[in-house]
This record gives structure tokens, C-alpha cells and sequence, in this order.
């Protein structure tokens, strides 16, 4: 598991992203260890996002969002809604979304249609809207089942 981690710590190398960069060793950590993902999604709520987010940011990103849109704790899916809504502002290029929107969409749409709670479904609206937003507005195709 050390070798798994150690790797993955190599392939963030290619993170540029300054606003992601001061936590990726917790989200290396979060993605091999489930039981960090809370502490890497507060990490990720606390960070403020106004650096361009790329494909590299995204990869170690999404896993801990996944996560956190499956987990059964309402709050968990919020804040992976909030972060998601923050970040995609910020993507410039569809191509760099493009991998994580089957990881995503979905799961941003199970929140808005089936949590019992109006205001966290509205989170999920508004995070699912504006992946939607990201990948039109970068040039990519949206699958019409999320429209």
C-alpha cells in the first residue's frame, strides 16, 4: 500500500493547480484510505478555488468526491456539491472534465432527484447545472439523460 501511495504521490506531480496543491498529500490519502475521505472533503470545502482546474486536479479530486456522493450522510453529499459547483466555474477546457462526468453526473443527479432534503437536493441542481454548464461552455457533449 506504501508503493500504491508513493506513485500516486508521483503522478500529483504533475499538479499545478496552487489551490489544490497544499492538500493533495490528504487527498492521496483519502483515495487510499476511504476512511480519510471526510477529512479531505473539509479540506477541499476550507479551499478557495481561483486557479484554472484541469484534468491532473480533477483526477485526484473526483475519486474523493465520488465517495462522498454515495456515502449516506446528507451533509457528506453537500459538501461534495458545493465543491463541485466551485470548481467547475473554473474549468476552462471540456476535455479536461470530460473523464469524470460518468464518475459524476450520475451521482449529482441521484442528490438532486432522491435526497429527502429539499435544500441538499437544490445543491445537487445547482453542482449537476454547473458540470452541465462546464462541459457546453468548453465545447464537450453532454449525455441527454443529464440535460
Amino acid at each position: 500500500q506504501q508503493a500504491a501511495k508513493s506513485s500516486l504521490g508521483e503522478c500529483c506531480t504533475v499538479i499545478h493547480n496552487p489551490d489544490v496543491q497544499p492538500i493533495v498529500p490528504v487527498l492521496i490519502s483519502a483515495n487510499a484510505n476511504p476512511k480519510e475521505n471526510v477529512t479531505a472533503l473539509d479540506r477541499l470545502m476550507g479551499t478557495t478555488f481561483v486557479s484554472q482546474v484541469d484534468r491532473p486536479t480533477l483526477a485526484i479530486i473526483v475519486p474523493v468526491l465520488g465517495r462522498g456522493l454515495r456515502d449516506r450522510d446528507v451533509q457528506m453529499k453537500r459538501k461534495c456539491c458545493v465543491v463541485v459547483d466551485n470548481m467547475c466555474k473554473l474549468v476552462c477546457d471540456a476535455k479536461d472534465v470530460e473523464p469524470f462526468i460518468d464518475k459524476l453526473l450520475p451521482e449529482l443527479k441521484r442528490v438532486e432527484e432522491e435526497v429527502p432534503i429539499p435544500e441538499i437536493r437544490a445543491y445537487g441542481a445547482k453542482a449537476k447545472a454547473t458540470l452541465v454548464k462546464a462541459i457546453k461552455d468548453g465545447g464537450g457533449k453532454v449525455p441527454a439523460e443529464f440535460e
